[in-house]
């Protein structure tokens, strides 16, 4: 059953928050100390971890929510960390299964910090703007952003040379941009590409965007050039079918359609 959990959890990946950070980062601390500083860091926040839980059980209905219940009441009583980490990773694939992103990134984060690994920081980075884009409550927003936001900056001080880790950080800007810099994201995007001119996934996410803003033309030279990257690109294919045939070059459009529908299949 472990192996089996194990791997619905990888299936997962495709922040540390300052309350985590304050409440499990330091054994020397007392209680009353800790409880402290985890308020402190609470009130930085849009909302708590223990609200975002309460309503997602409330979204799954009973049966499901007593199941996670159960578990909880299990991860209570570990102290192992190996067993802890399975328990954490099962509850986060339940929650994942369950379709609340959020709440299931709360756990993947645990394990993050167990494992403190670029891996697992990623999953929970993904994991919470899954739940950004899943929710339109602002608070709930705002939350999952700012953990996002963190998971992947941990997994980049991990391995800096791992692009995949800057694009999430850039890709989660763009998703929920900041209110005193709405072109952060973008411009974070623009100097990857400059600096990995001739990544396929930079060029995809610059041709995302302007295909999101309409911005045709510019969509069709970004994707034709990850295209010259990496012809068996499916991201790459399907966009450029978008694009042929937002403009209408039939030839193209049909010819790419019919690549990315095969590679869908």
């Amino acid at each position: 059953m472990g192996t089996i959990r194990s791997k619905q959890w990888l299936l997962i990946l495709g922040t540390i928050s300052l309350f985590a950070l304050l409440y499990f980062g330091c054994d020397t601390q007392n209680k009353k100390q800790r409880e402290l500083e985890m308020s402190r860091a609470l009130n930085l926040e849009a909302t708590s971890p223990q609200f975002i839980l309460r309503g997602a059980k409330q979204d799954i209905g009973l049966a499901r929510a007593s199941e996670i219940e159960i578990l909880e009441q299990k991860l209570s009583t570990i102290e192992e960390d190996s067993a802890k980490l399975e328990t954490l990773k099962t509850l986060a694939s339940k929650w994942y299964e369950n379709g609340q992103g959020i709440a299931s990134g709360i756990y993947a984060q645990q394990v993050a910090e167990l494992e403190n690994t670029e891996t697992a920081w990623s999953i929970a980075g993904t994991t919470f703007a899954l739940g950004l884009k899943q929710t339109e409550v602002e608070k709930n927003r705002q939350f999952a952003f700012s953990r996002s936001i963190k998971a992947f900056e941990n997994a980049k001080s991990i391995n800096p040379e791992n692009i995949d880790h800057s694009l999430n950080l850039a890709i989660a800007y763009t998703e929920y941009p900041p209110k005193d810099n709405p072109m952060q994201g973008i411009l974070m995007l623009r100097e990857l590409n400059q600096e990995y001119p001739e990544s396929s996934k930079v060029l995809n996410q610059l041709g995302r965007l302007s295909i999101k803003t309409g911005q045709w033309d510019n969509a069709k030279k970004r994707l034709q050039q990850a295209y010259e990257q990496d012809k068996n690109n499916p991201t790459t294919i399907c966009l450029l079918a978008q694009v042929y045939t937002e403009l209408k070059e039939a030839t193209l459009a049909s010819q790419f359609s019919e690549k990315c529908n095969f590679l869908n299949k």
